[in-house]
């Protein structure tokens, strides 16, 4: 329902990772679930990513850490499918190679209902992307990509429409059509802190300044540079939720001003001190009355002292 939410938590800072159900509308919490009985040691696996699928019903879970193995540390992930109603797994956890990266957002969801993870191998100069679908047998690797010179970021940022990808890896931009990875790409002077895709196209942040792309090309065709600061997020918002142009901040918009015969480069068309937006006639001055702020009675003369003030009337 609406007011039922998944709540993912531990109960101390060292201790397993919780999932439970809150019903706001009642104030109840449902039985937990918690992940002690997975194939890695909840100790020392971190909860790196989450997200829930509300089409299918399902809630994807990515838990990493550095394993001990053969004289070495090696960056493993597990990948968790639950049904987002009973909370019960969708077949066994799948491992995957290397760690996720909370702040990267390593788990996206394309329009089919696959899941892309996206990790990296700390030290190594590699990365990875895989694509996961539940099947019968339970969870599978579909597709997969070794990635080399990455340093830092790996990023799947999947169409919602359609099967395409925008990746991101490090200052690198790259465009994969229905899912395949080709050689479209294109190299910024930055690292990229966030890619979307909106209704004009793929957007992205890099340094101060924010991209609009052209594809397959992967450059630049519109940027927009920041008087201050870095770009580290943006929203994409529709531009039937925009408001209509309105040069003078008046609260007219710049079409209305054309019928009114208002001034769209002025607030105050008629000069009366009332914006064109709240003013019932804005093409003629309207009558208004001005008296002083106040008036100041001595203590001793209050109620027994007249007083009289003048009260102007504007273009009565």
């Amino acid at each position: 329902g609406p007011m039922n939410y998944l709540v993912l938590g531990a109960e101390r800072a060292d201790g397993p990772v919780l999932l439970f159900r809150v019903d706001l509308a009642s104030g109840s919490i449902g039985p937990s679930k918690d992940f002690r009985d997975g194939p890695h040691d909840t100790s020392l696996a971190q909860l790196r990513g989450a997200h829930l699928d509300r089409a299918h019903k399902r809630l994807w879970i990515l838990f990493s850490a550095l394993i001990l193995r053969d004289g070495g540390m090696v960056p493993t992930s597990w990948l968790y499918a639950l049904d987002s109603e009973s909370l019960t797994p969708l077949g066994a956890p799948l491992a995957l190679t290397g760690v996720g990266v909370s702040d990267d957002r390593p788990l996206a969801l394309d329009a089919s209902g696959s899941c892309w993870v996206a990790t990296v191998s700390p030290g190594t100069g590699t990365g990875q992307i895989s694509q996961v679908n539940l099947t019968d047998t339970g969870l599978e690797i579909t597709q997969h990509w070794s990635l080399v010179g990455v340093e830092n970021h790996v990023r799947v940022i999947p169409h919602p429409q359609s099967d395409d990808l925008l990746v991101t890896i490090d200052n690198r931009v790259e465009y994969w059509p229905n899912g395949g990875r080709q050689l479209h790409n294109h190299s910024l002077d930055g690292p990229v802190a966030r890619a979307r895709w909106t209704e004009q196209g793929p957007v992205i942040a890099e340094g101060n300044r924010v991209h609009r792309l052209a594809l397959p090309s992967c450059e630049a065709e519109a940027t927009v540079v920041l008087q201050h600061g870095w770009a580290v997020d943006f929203v994409a918002v529709p531009a039937a939720a925009l408001p209509a142009p309105d040069a003078d901040g008046d609260g007219l918009t710049d079409d209305a001003e054309l019928k009114l015969q208002t001034r769209p480069d002025h607030p105050d068309s008629d000069g009366d001190g009332i914006p064109d937006g709240r003013d019932p006639h804005p093409q003629a001055p309207s009558p208004r009355l001005e008296a002083p702020a106040d008036i100041v009675f001595p203590y001793a003369a209050v109620g027994r002292q007249l007083r009289a003030m003048q009260i102007l009337s504007h273009e009565g």
